[in-house]
This record gives structure tokens, C-alpha cells and sequence, in this order.
């Protein structure tokens, strides 16, 4: 057998070896080549390719399995759509490995349905109809693992992408399961559900199905508990509960504004909706509140000497760059991170120094494939501008493009997180070396990063100082011609108001883009100044430090930035 395969031929005859050595020895040169973005995936049959690795998630070793199953997370992340076809075959030998006795199976085996739907080869609720039966399998393991799996995915994607009330009765019968731990999960998972679809499901419950009394109230206890700590989301308290039917799952966005909970939510709140109007949000995402909330929810940390503070941060660096520890271990190495810097650390001569040292791991990490993962390091990169200001340009260069394709991810947690992240960055960090990679990603045939893209020039032109974006000018006046010319509504919006922003810095370069446009987009442009919409945009104080009562604007498509500069 070849020592190293070349290409995904090379690897074909060697995916059916009996002998767990070798079999072991190809999983890792394969896993290897898979995640090197280099080498391309392509081979004569991709399909029998998969077939061939399907009868690795039944063998009776554990590491086999997966090995097997990491494969075909790769697969599916670096075929994207094109996966699509080859779903039915690989779906239920991956649900059914939910059931393992090994911890790190049952994880990876959620992954690969993660990051099926991640990729559009599968939606929420197709992935919900193959998981049903799981919920009445004899295998307690897997029956515990398919209600966490709807959690996620719940999370993820919201209530409105999955018709809930087909499995209520299922996970009702969960609560009175022979093992204590599908009982607690089943418990978990109606209290999350209550998140994100709020009162119709308490209704539905005492209406519809034969709950426990003693479930009945300990769940009331709960919802109230949630409701009094304003934990439920935007859509579950737009709910109207008089209108109780078989489609109540349906979290349905009403047209007039929704009152927020005095209280600050405490989990991931709603991104932007999809329409500029709309001041409401979407299932799963998180805002500017939800990362100034989590900045120092925290561990304490002391720290007795720059000798400590290195070995800290060497820990820190091997775990978040890991992505075969514990993704909760991770997490936490992040969360250590941002305690150290409360802690005084920044006070230490060495720790500019041995920050550098996590650039690369906070690289990793925000690719990662679990979104808890990629979330935790979106809060801790945007903290780490927070704090160091200017002095986290260099890290921030490194991080920002990667940020900035989170954008696009189908996971509305991850894309929100990336989009807050970078905000925060160009916010509270003023570098020239961030222009180009903002106005790079114009080019980008996702319109929501085009749309992102218009968004933070709109930003930087706002509140960075002149002298910063004079050695981009060109470029700047570029990129705004090419953003008013967008295909996207919302990026053109941005871009108008970006070009006046621009004026008010180069007022003789603006002058001449303004000559260079067309007539139709000449039109929409100075429309927007006759409204008056622009009038705020011309009392900006140009500095390091602004209100950001400043740089609020009665323009629809515009939004606030409500975080510290």
C-alpha cells in the first residue's frame, strides 16, 4: 500500500482494507489531505468514494468510526451543495451512531448533521423528519442524543425553520423514560423550545397532551422562571396566544415592533432580519448586547508574575489551537484569555509578546465546526480590540478576512458572531492595513458580505480620522463606485451614505466620483441628499473617541452601533 496517497484516487483502493492498522494509517493521511484546502477532492467517483466509507461508521473500532465520521464532515464542508446527493446514504448510519458508548463518537457524528445543514444539503426540518425515530428507540443513549441534536439545531436555525409540533407528543412521552437522563434532556428541551416559541407551547401543553402533573408543574416553574429573567427570544414573545393551532410552532414575525425585556437576554439574541425595515430578528443569532454581556462573564484569574502570565498563556495557545480537545475546554482557554486581561495582564511587559503566540490558534478556532466554538472566539477577539485599542491591529489584520467570510455561514449564531466581531474591531481598533481587506470583499459573490462590506466603510468613514484613510483614497472612491452599482439593495444603501461620509473627508475625490457615476445612480445619490437623511452624518467629530449617539442615522438601512468606541 502507498505510504502517502497523492490525490483522492490514490486513496480509493485503500479505503476497504480489513487490517485496523492500515485502515487507522489511511483515516489520518486522509484527514490530513482533506483539510489541507490545497489538494483537491476531486476523483473518478466520488459517490463509491463515500460508499466506501460508510461500512467505517459500523466497525468495532472506536477511533475507526471516527475517523470515518470526521471524513465525511470534510466531505460535506468542502463539497458544499454538491454533497446534497449522496445524504441518503450516509443520514441514517450517522444518526445511528448518536447511540455510541464513546462520548467523542456521539459528537462527531452531530457534527457531520450540523454541518450538512450548514452547507444547504439538508434543512432543518428534513434533518428533524429523519431524527423522529430516535426519539422511540430502545437505545437510551441515542434517544438523549436526538432531543440534544434538536436543541442545537433549534438554536441554530430557530423555531422558524422546523415544525415543532410533530415531536412535542414525542418528547411529552420522554418525560417519563425509564433513564433519569433522557428525562432531564426531555425536561431541557421543552424549556428551550418555550425560548423560542413562548407562551402557545405552555398553552399546547396543558390543552393538547397528557403531561405528568408533577412534570406539568415543575415545567410552568421553569417557563416562568425563563419569562421573569426576560430569557425569551424576540419571536416567542411576538407570539400571539390566542391563536392556538397545529402550526403554533411557527414562530410568525408580526408587523408591528416587538417589546424587549427590560431584562438583557442572556443567550443568543436575533440577528438583523433579512428585510431592511424590519427592526426584528432572527432565531439563534447574537447582537452587540449579547457580547458586551458575555465579555467578563468569566473565571477568575490571578496572576503572581510575567513568568505565570507566559505559562497561562501558553496553556491558553495549545488549547484553543486543538480542535481534538474538548471543544467546551477550548472555550473556557478563551474565556481564560479575556479573565487574564481583567486580571491586569496587559500590565506585563510580556504579554503584547505572548499574545502574538494565540494569533494563529484564534485563526483555527474561528473556522471551527462547532459554532460554540467560532462564537466564543468572535467575543473574545472583539473584547481583545475592546481593551488593547490599536495595539490589537496587527492580530486584528490576521483575523479580520476570516471574520469576515463567517458572514455568509449559514448558522445565523456563527454568521453574527463574525459580523459583531468586526464591528467591534473597526470600532475600537483604527489600522490603515484593515482598508483593503474591507473593500476587497466587495468583490465577493455572497451578497451578504458585499452587503457587510458596504456596512463598515459606511463605519470606518464615520468615526476613523482623516490621516488614517488618506493612503487609501483611490480605493475608498472605488469601492464606493462599485457599491452604488451593487446588485444588492441594502449594500447600494450603504454605499450612498458611505460616499458622503467620503465627502466629507477627500470633498474634491467625491466630487469627481460623483461626475463619474451614470445618471440613474447620480439620481439615488443626490436623493439622499435632498431628503435631509444626511444631515447627521456632517456633525461627526472626526476622532478616536465617538459617541455613538453620533453616529446615528434616521436612514432605514442604517444601524446604531450601541458599544463603547
Amino acid at each position: 500500500m502507498a505510504v502517502n496517497p497523492r490525490d483522492m484516487d490514490g486513496f480509493m483502493p485503500l479505503l476497504s482494507t480489513t487490517d485496523i492498522k492500515k485502515k487507522l494509517n489511511v483515516g489520518s493521511l486522509l484527514l490530513n489531505y482533506l483539510g489541507d484546502a490545497t489538494k483537491s477532492i476531486e476523483c473518478q467517483d466520488i459517490g463509491q468514494f463515500i460508499d466506501n466509507i460508510i461500512p467505517w461508521l459500523s466497525n468495532g473500532n472506536p477511533k475507526v468510526v471516527q475517523n470515518g465520521l470526521e471524513i465525511l464532515t470534510f466531505l460535506a464542508d468542502r463539497m458544499g451543495h454538491d454533497f446534497k446527493p449522496y445524504i441518503s446514504t450516509i443520514i441514517q448510519p450517522t444518526i445511528d451512531r448518536l447511540g455510541d458508548s464513546k462520548d467523542a463518537t456521539r459528537e462527531k457524528a452531530q457534527l457531520v448533521l450540523l454541518k450538512i445543514i450548514e452547507k444547504g444539503c439538508m434543512t432543518p426540518q428534513q434533518l428533524l423528519d429523519r431524527l423522529r425515530p430516535a426519539f422511540n428507540h430502545k437505545n437510551a443513549k441515542l434517544r438523549e442524543e436526538a432531543l440534544i441534536l434538536l436543541t442545537t439545531t433549534l438554536n441554530e436555525h430557530g423555531a422558524d425553520e422546523m415544525m415543532l409540533s410533530g415531536v412535542i407528543p414525542s418528547i411529552v412521552k420522554l418525560l417519563s423514560d425509564p433513564s433519569e437522563k433522557v428525562r432531564e434532556t426531555a425536561l431541557n428541551t421543552l424549556a428551550d423550545i418555550y425560548r423560542h416559541v413562548g407562551e402557545r407551547l405552555r398553552v399546547d401543553l396543558q390543552r393538547k397532551h397528557n403531561v405528568p402533573q408533577a412534570k406539568l408543574l415543575l415545567l410552568i416553574e421553569k417557563f416562568d422562571q425563563l419569562k421573569a429573567a426576560g430569557d425569551l427570544l424576540p419571536l416567542a414573545m411576538s407570539s400571539d396566544v390566542g391563536k392556538i393551532s397545529d402550526e403554533t410552532d411557527r414562530a410568525v414575525i408580526k408587523s408591528a415592533p416587538v417589546k424587549r425585556s427590560a431584562a438583557p437576554l442572556k443567550r443568543g439574541q436575533f440577528g438583523p432580519a433579512k428585510t431592511s425595515s424590519s427592526t426584528l430578528a432572527q432565531a439563534g443569532a447574537v447582537d452587540e448586547e449579547t457580547f458586551l454581556t458575555t465579555f467578563e462573564d468569566v473565571p477568575s484569574v490571578n496572576l503572581f508574575s510575567a513568568k505565570d502570565l507566559e505559562e497561562q498563556m501558553k496553556i491558553i495557545r495549545d488549547n484553543v489551537g486543538d480542535d481534538k480537545k474538548d471543544w467546551k475546554q477550548r472555550t473556557e482557554s478563551m474565556k481564560k484569555l479575556r479573565a487574564i486581561i481583567i486580571a491586569g495582564g496587559t500590565n506585563y511587559e510580556n504579554f503584547l509578546e505572548n499574545l502574538k503566540n494565540v494569533q494563529r490558534p484564534f485563526e483555527v478556532a474561528c473556522t471551527d465546526l462547532r459554532s460554540q466554538v467560532v462564537r466564543e472566539a468572535c467575543i473574545t477577539l472583539a473584547y481583545l480590540s475592546q481593551q488593547l485599542k490599536n495595539k490589537f491591529a496587527s492580530f486584528g489584520e490576521a483575523v479580520l478576512l476570516t471574520l469576515m467570510n463567517l458572514i455568509q455561514n449559514s448558522a445565523k449564531v456563527v454568521a453574527t458572531a463574525g459580523a459583531v466581531a468586526v464591528r467591534f474591531i473597526l470600532q475600537n481598533t483604527h489600522c490603515s492595513r484593515f482598508v483593503p481587506i474591507i473593500t476587497s470583499c466587495l468583490s465577493h459573490k455572497s451578497k451578504d458580505i458585499r452587503r457587510a462590506s458596504c456596512e463598515y466603510l459606511n463605519l470606518i468613514l464615520q468615526i476613523w480620522p482623516t490621516q488614517i484613510l488618506q493612503k487609501h483614497v483611490t480605493t475608498l472612491q472605488d469601492t464606493i463606485k462599485k457599491g452604488i452599482a451593487d446588485s444588492d439593495s441594502e449594500a447600494r444603501a450603504f454605499a450612498r451614505k458611505s460616499y458622503w461620509a467620503f465627502k466629507d473627508h477627500f470633498p474634491e475625490q467625491a466630487e469627481a466620483l460623483l461626475n463619474s457615476l451614470d445618471t440613474a445612480y447620480k439620481r439615488s445619490l443626490m436623493s439622499l441628499s435632498n431628503s435631509g437623511s444626511i444631515n447627521s452624518l456632517n456633525v461627526v467629530t472626526r476622532s478616536a473617541s465617538v459617541s455613538p449617539s453620533n453616529i446615528q442615522t434616521s436612514h432605514e438601512c442604517y444601524r446604531s452601533w450601541n458599544f463603547e468606541c
